[in-house]
């Protein structure tokens, strides 16, 4: 688990099973580290981004992040890149933030989960053999 702060609020992201389980989110982020030349890599990624923060929050956030439906989850995913946008808007010279500090925690956070790890390398090495 890791967390930040945007406005005096205290978030914690933590990749549980459950909701990584509903969603197609591993997948698609290996995909998106393979096809990073890809001519919607900017969009791609930050969308990617903010799902992983969204699906990382749905631990201990899921009364203010959670959802149901998939018109709820865009919604969401909206708020998720709201919250990026406090995020960053939060950045100083002394402490600088940004979403690419945010996806590489993220991406940390993923892999300390040595499951998730394996399935992540060995989901990249197929794609990277295709």
């Amino acid at each position: 688990m890791f967390s930040f702060k945007v406005a005096e609020k205290e978030y914690k992201v933590k990749f549980g099973y459950r909701v990584l389980c509903e969603t197609d989110l591993i997948d698609r982020f290996v995909m998106m580290q393979n096809t990073i030349d890809d001519e919607h890599a900017f969009k791609s990624m930050t969308m990617i981004v903010a799902e992983m923060l969204l699906v990382g929050l749905q631990k201990y956030h899921s009364d203010e992040f959670g959802w149901t439906t998939e018109s709820e989850k865009q919604q969401k995913i909206y708020a998720a890149l709201d919250l990026m946008d406090e995020y960053e808007d939060e950045s100083t010279e002394e402490h600088p933030k940004n979403a690419y500090e945010l996806f590489e925690d993220l991406q940390e956070e993923l892999s300390k989960n040595g499951f998730l790890s394996q399935i992540t390398k060995a989901g990249a090495e197929s794609a990277a053999k295709q």
